[in-house]
């Protein structure tokens, strides 16, 4: 069943007996869940792994053979392994696991009995890393841009609005401008300071989607906490809005002095995550963190 070399591997198409789908393709330096949104890193080595390693246990004795058959009828998954030129490399069906849920049991396309497979060094249920569902399988990731094709980064507090700033490239370095004084003279900037700050958006992730939620779309209809915006050297620009989630009283007021750890951002893809303070936090900055200590004075 296994297929030893995964550079032949481009595409593994898995489905439910409820009729739930799973595609994930090889594109760029990416891979795509259903050809719409990047796939979970962690969730694509996890299938991938099971493709490469999955080997026989042992063969199961004829009293568990009929059980596992009907199980696989009835709630199997069937998979499917293609290369580049869609080409099929194997197809299989997972049914359930053993008793000591050390094996589980898989059957060859074609096949007429199931073999009870394992994972070498692993002990499991190889069934669970093929599940469903977008919030499963949809990478996490909130913004994502090196400090090197960074052009742009706009941070806006509504409330805040002396501390709200824009970084822009400018000739090889990045000017400071204050969001909402066009007429304020823009200061010198630590440079050093400006492209640590960048760095960190190298990659910063989502606790996880809140897309159904409609106390959330709600909660997005007011007035941001802080409203940030990237624009990337090749002008593609992403923007989010967030919110504070706050403990409230029953009459819906929010508790004074309360520590916010959990914000909801609204991305212009249309995405609502659910975001860690510990996370976003750093992003936070003020006007005056990027000044030196000099122009401050």
């Amino acid at each position: 069943m296994a297929v030893d070399d995964l550079e032949e591997v481009h595409k593994v198409f898995f489905a439910n007996r409820n009729g739930e789908t799973v595609e994930i393709a090889r594109k760029d330096k990416h891979w795509i869940y259903n050809d719409k949104y990047i796939a979970r890193k962690n969730a694509v080595d996890n299938v991938l792994d099971v493709v490469k390693r999955v080997r026989l246990k042992y063969r199961p004795p004829k009293t568990a053979v009929s059980g596992a058959i009907k199980y696989m009828a009835s709630s199997g998954i069937k998979v499917e392994v293609y290369d580049k030129n869609d080409k099929n490399l194997q197809t299989y069906y997972i049914g359930g696991a053993t008793p000591d849920e050390r094996g589980t049991y898989m059957m060859l396309d074609g096949a007429e009995n199931p073999y009870v497979m394992h994972l070498p060094v692993w002990e499991g249920n190889l069934r669970t890393r093929f599940f469903f569902g977008d919030h499963n399988w949809r990478d996490k990731t909130v913004l994502q841009e090196n400090a090197e094709t960074i052009k742009m980064v706009s941070v806006n507090y509504p409330e805040r609005k002396d501390e709200s700033f824009i970084l822009e490239l400018q000739n090889g370095t990045y000017d400071l401008k204050p969001f909402y004084d066009d007429n304020k003279s823009a200061l010198s900037p630590d440079q050093n300071k400006i492209l640590e700050y960048l760095g960190m958006y190298k990659r910063v992730g989502a606790e996880g989607f809140e897309n159904d939620n409609e106390k959330v779309t709600a909660l997005c209809m007011g007035t941001p906490f802080c409203e940030l915006s990237l624009v990337n050297t090749k002008d593609k620009k992403t923007t989010i809005r967030i919110f504070p989630l706050l403990q409230k009283d029953e009459k819906g007021v929010p508790y004074p002095d309360q520590k916010v750890e959990r914000l909801i951002a609204h991305s212009s893809t249309g995405d609502y995550f659910l975001i860690q303070q510990i996370v976003f936090g750093k992003l936070f900055r003020t006007y005056e963190s990027f000044l030196n200590k000099t122009t401050q004075n």
